[in-house]
C-alpha cells in the first residue's frame, strides 16, 4: 500500500510520544507520608503526550481503502518505533482560494479557476465543510463555512467576480487569521493561482507564518507553466523587433514579458 500526500482520505494518527521521567535519587526513602500540599520529592512523575499525525493512503489502484487500524502504519522518531493508540477519519474543513486578477486578459482566463472549484467541490463528501474566497482588487469571502454544496455553487456563479490586481498574499493571511479559526480539526487550504503577487510580495514570510500558526496544510494549484509556455513564443519570438515597430504591438509585448517575468518569480512559491 501506498502512503502518500493528498487532500482525500484524511486521516489523524493519534501517536502516543515517549513519557517524560523524573528520575528517583539514589538515597532510601522517606516512610513519612508528605503531608497536604506537599509533593512528595521521591515520585516518579510521567507526562504522557499524544499527538495527530495528518496522513492520506489510496492503494494501488487509487482507491480509498475500506479499514485502517494502528496495525496498518509504523511511526518512528529518531529511529525509535511510536505506538499508535488510534486510527480516526477526520473530514478537512476546506478552504479554496481562487485567483481572479486578470490583468493579463490576453493570455490569462480566470473561468478555469471557477471550473477546477466546481470541480473541487464534487469531490467533497457529505461531512466536509468548506470556504471560498476569491482575491484580486480584494479579497472577498464569497462563501462562509458550509457543507451545502448547492450554496457553494452559487456563490461561485453569483459572485465570482475577476479584477485587476493580484493580492495573493493578503488573501493567505485573511484565510489564516479570519477564516480558518473559525473551524476546527483538520484544515486544508487548497490555492488555485498563477503565483503573481502585484504590489505587496514583502507580506509572503506574514502569510507563511499566519498559515503556520493556523495549523494549515496547504495545497497549491498553479497553471503558471502551462501559461508561460503560450506566451514565452509570442513575447520572445525572432521578429519581436519587428513587430514592436507598432506601437499597440509594443504594448501588447511588453505586457507578455512583464507578466513572464511575474510568472517566472512567482513559480518559486
Amino acid at each position: 500500500m501506498r502512503v502518500k500526500n493528498g487532500i482525500a482520505a484524511l486521516l489523524a494518527l493519534i501517536v502516543a510520544v515517549a513519557p517524560a521521567v523524573t528520575a528517583q535519587s539514589g538515597r532510601v526513602r522517606d516512610k513519612k507520608k508528605p503531608t497536604e500540599g506537599e509533593q512528595d520529592p521521591n515520585a516518579i512523575r510521567l507526562r504522557v503526550e499524544e499527538v495527530l499525525l495528518p496522513v492520506s493512503v489510496r492503494n494501488d489502484e487509487g482507491k480509498l481503502p475500506g479499514h485502517l487500524g494502528p496495525s496498518d502504519f509504523i511511526v518512528s522518531e529518531d529511529g525509535e518505533r511510536r505506538e499508535i493508540t488510534a486510527v480516526q477519519r477526520t473530514p478537512p474543513s476546506l478552504v479554496l482560494i481562487l485567483d481572479t486578477s486578470g490583468e493579463q486578459t490576453v493570455v490569462k482566463q480566470t473561468n478555469i479557476n471557477r471550473e477546477i472549484a466546481f470541480r473541487l467541490i464534487d469531490s467533497l463528501s457529505e461531512q466536509d465543510r468548506a470556504a471560498i474566497i476569491t482575491y484580486s482588487d480584494n479579497v472577498q469571502l464569497i462563501s462562509p463555512w458550509t457543507a451545502d454544496k448547492q450554496e457553494m455553487r452559487h456563490a461561485l456563479n453569483w459572485r465570482f467576480k475577476p479584477g485587476l490586481k493580484s493580492h495573493l498574499y493578503e488573501s493567505l493571511m485573511f484565510a489564516a487569521e479570519q477564516v480558518l479559526p473559525k473551524t476546527e480539526g483538520r484544515r486544508v487550504v487548497v490555492l488555485v493561482t498563477d503565483g503573481v503577487e502585484n504590489d505587496r510580495a514583502s507580506l509572503f514570510d506574514d502569510a507563511l507564518a499566519a498559515l503556520h500558526k493556523a495549523r494549515a496544510t496547504v495545497y497549491i494549484l498553479s497553471h503558471a507553466a502551462n501559461i508561460l509556455s503560450e506566451i514565452k513564443p509570442r513575447a520572445y519570438n525572432p521578429l519581436s523587433w519587428y513587430e514592436m515597430l507598432d506601437k499597440q504591438a509594443r504594448k501588447r509585448i511588453a505586457q507578455l514579458r512583464n507578466y513572464a517575468r511575474l510568472l517566472e518569480a512567482g513559480d518559486s512559491m
